[in-house]
């Protein structure tokens, strides 16, 4: 541990009646400026009077702990004494971190003597002839009075529940607190804090009169699980801003961080959901960011999905951003290397794929082809009359109304006309405008050019035929002529 900060410290003696005092303490771990995670073995020690305890394997969850001094080792009867403030010694995992102070929930001391009290109160209140609450009540008429109620279990010296709230000696700073039985059933643990304090979320101490206030809420196993709050961050890009926070944790991680962006500007906020992997520096790596960015002086928005791994690895594969700035919304899916394998570009309306596209429709590195496994299909019938119905479309060039679009020439068919004759070509939307399924139009084609080359080929098979024909009477005109010259050469001879 190399910085150890206090944020929230409750030194209440929940009871001075019938058994020994314990004192409910939580505090905040940080190492290297980063909340600590694990467990520890936190010493505890006073000097005057003598006393010490050690606590193991205290569960530390976001930096936070809480222990119930005295409940291993009594604190002395004489704690306070006639003081009103004592010195606690902390060493975690064997480094000391120094010390803090105890403030006295009874009779408030000054160096002159003790301060004033208005009124003392102490009143059983029997509730179906059950012993309730022990009550006590202290008001002072200076800074640093208390009020507490505690429950205690009539049967043997533990607390079941108990209420406190006061001001310390801090100017402005003030706290609440619930308790109620811890999960073991054999004491009390701090559940529900309410505070204001002169502090950052890390302990560090403001430098002007800025207080912020919070609340904390944890299981009684002392496991802190929600938080609400403010901050500022006086070293950060935004010193005087500051934000609204919200933390929700689970038994060990943390699960979402709502906030603005108090460390660089409190105008945009975040949201962070996190997973269950460390990011190598005490903290937790998230999965998915919901961000507020400023794009030089415009502002836009960005969603990031992470894949994780221990250690701080971080991989972001979905990025959606509205980027203003460029003119145009975008988002990249990206393979776990960072690479990106599908683009969608707002800007100029481009899409990118490196891989296939897979649907009714697909493209692939073999280009654009469409699905049409004969397993897929069902009530397959020949098409009727393909060619008459071809030869009732009419093709067209054209060019596009919209002079956002290219002004080359187009070629095409009309939606409307085309839905005449083959309804199945065209689509029409909410809008009422059509569009035509150009891809369906080749099976008509098909069928159309078989008909016209059966056409052909019965064209061919007469035209062999009167070829034929031709042939036998230009024989039997040879012949013909052939017998005219034998009758002829006859005839002279005769003569």
């Amino acid at each position: 541990m190399k910085r150890f900060y206090l944020t929230i410290l409750f030194a209440l003696i929940l009871s001075t009646i019938g058994f020994a005092q314990q004192i409910p303490f939580q505090g905040r771990l940080l190492d290297n400026d980063r909340p600590f995670n694990g467990t520890a073995t936190i010493d505890f020690s006073i000097a005057s009077p003598v006393w010490s305890e050690t606590k193991s394997n205290v569960p530390v969850v976001d930096g936070y702990y809480s222990v119930v001094l005295g409940s291993t080792t009594p604190l002395p009867d004489t704690l306070f004494g006639d003081s009103r403030e004592i010195l606690l010694n902390i060493t975690v995992n064997g480094e000391d971190l120094g010390s803090v102070i105890l403030h006295s929930p009874l009779l408030p001391y000054t160096s002159d003597g003790p301060i004033g009290i208005d009124s003392i109160e102490t009143q059983s209140i029997s509730m179906n002839n059950t012993l309730g609450f022990e009550a006590v009540s202290l008001i002072g008429r200076a800074q640093g009075g208390y009020f507490q109620l505690t429950d205690p279990d009539p049967t043997n010296n533990f607390l079941r529940s108990f209420v406190a709230t006061g001001t310390s000696a801090n100017v402005g700073t003030s706290f609440l607190t619930l308790g109620g039985f811890n999960a073991a059933e054999d004491d009390v643990t701090a559940m529900v804090n309410l505070y204001i304090t002169g502090t950052d979320v890390f302990g560090n101490p403001f430098s002007d009169s800025f207080r912020r206030g919070g609340i904390d809420l944890s299981d009684n196993d002392g496991r802190l699980l929600s938080a609400l709050g403010i901050n500022r961050d006086e070293s950060g890009g935004d010193p005087t801003g500051k934000s609204g926070l919200m933390l929700i944790n689970g038994p060990t991680t943390r699960n979402v961080y709502v906030s603005g962006q108090w460390w660089a500007n409190s105008e945009l906020g975040i949201v962070q959901v996190f997973g269950q992997n460390d990011n190598g520096a005490g903290d937790f790596s998230s999965n998915v960011e919901i961000v507020a960015d400023d794009q030089a002086g415009e502002t836009s928005g960005r969603i990031s999905i992470m894949n994780t791994a221990n250690g701080g690895t971080v991989n972001e594969t979905i990025l959606i951003s509205s980027n203003s700035g460029s003119g145009g919304g975008f988002i990249d899916i990206r393979d776990n290397g960072g690479a990106n394998t599908i683009g969608l570009d707002g800007q100029n309306g481009n899409i990118s794929v490196t891989g296939d596209v897979a649907g009714n429709t697909l493209t692939s590195s073999d280009g654009m082809v469409q699905t049409s496994d004969r397993r897929l299909k069902k009530n397959i019938i020949n098409l009727e009359d393909p060619l008459q119905k071809t030869l009732k479309m009419r093709g067209v060039s054209y060019q596009w109304k919209d002079e956002a679009k290219s002004q080359r020439n187009q070629i095409g068919v009309i939606a409307q006309e085309v839905e005449e004759i083959y309804p199945e070509f065209v689509i029409t939307n909410s809008e009422g405008m059509k569009a035509v399924n150009y891809a369906q139009m080749t099976a008509v084609l098909i069928e159309a050019v078989k008909v016209l080359n059966a056409k052909v080929e019965q064209l061919e098979s007469e035209n062999a035929d009167l070829r034929a024909s031709l042939e036998e009477v230009k024989t039997l005109k040879s012949q013909v002529d052939n017998l005219m010259k034998v009758l002829g050469s006859s005839k002279a001879s005769g003569k």
